[in-house]
């Protein structure tokens, strides 16, 4: 699947190639993803183009000025829904799907398409984003711990120092090198899903996009040192990490 952007409008490509699955082994874990993202080459002088290294969903978030035709939309999940059966058929491994929290609604939409095609159990609350204050006093911790440096947390802060305490935390305000030191998510008070939780010994995380990891690797962690009924953890993304 490829795309052009005209007057700010990107639309999609369909290929006559063959597709399937992307599939990476990061750590302990397999992360599958629909559509493979490639780096951009620039010079260190080059303006960053619209929509970086994901005009697609830079266009379906809004942002950049970039949008996109639902008529594209649809046809993007419909790819998505091809890949995910032509993967796996007709055993889907996964006892659930967790969701991660989002500006925007990719992760249900290939929850439903999922759910639709398995009949797989989707938990969407069970993490919160953290706000900014509550990731500050998780520095702070580290920091009186000696788990990062004293450059390293004056980094991080110098990356929050715009953002308003009280607001969620974005995991794109933090540089790309300090993002592994963030931990944005925090379980849910909502006692519904830690009864699903402890029922399960497989889950896939559904996420838009495979960037740094700092996100998803905050989740499994959270899950896997919560809940020891959990054996496998796997992730899908509708965006890959970048090659």
């Amino acid at each position: 699947m490829r795309h052009t952007i005209s007057n700010n409008i990107v639309h999609l490509v369909p290929s006559e190639k063959e597709a399937h699955l992307i599939q990476k082994s990061h750590d302990a874990y397999q992360v599958y993803s629909v559509i493979q993202r490639f780096t951009q080459g620039r010079t260190k002088n080059q303006k960053r183009p619209a929509g970086d290294n994901c005009p697609i969903l830079y266009a379906m978030k809004g942002r950049d000025e970039l949008t996109i035709l639902q008529e594209d939309v649809n046809l993007l999940y419909e790819y998505a829904k091809n890949l995910i059966q032509n993967h796996f058929q007709s055993h889907f491994p996964y006892d659930a799907l967790i969701l991660l929290p989002s500006s925007c609604n990719i992760a249900v939409k290939i929850g439903e398409i999922i759910n639709l095609l398995y009949g797989t159990l989707i938990i969407k609350d069970s993490f919160l984003k953290k706000t900014v204050s509550e990731v500050k006093d998780d520095l702070y911790t580290m920091l009186r711990k000696n788990e990062i440096s004293r450059a390293t947390f004056s980094s991080l802060l110098s990356n929050l120092k715009d953002e308003n305490n009280d607001d969620l935390v974005t995991i794109k305000v933090i540089s790309m090198k300090n993002r592994s030191y963030v931990k944005p998510f925090k379980f849910s008070n909502d006692s519904n899903f830690k009864s699903s939780l402890e029922e399960l010994s497989s889950v896939l995380i559904i996420d838009d996009i495979m960037s740094s990891g700092a996100s998803i690797n905050c989740a499994i962690h959270l899950l896997k040192g919560q809940y020891m009924n959990i054996a496998q953890v796997d992730v899908l993304t509708l965006f890959s990490s970048l090659d």
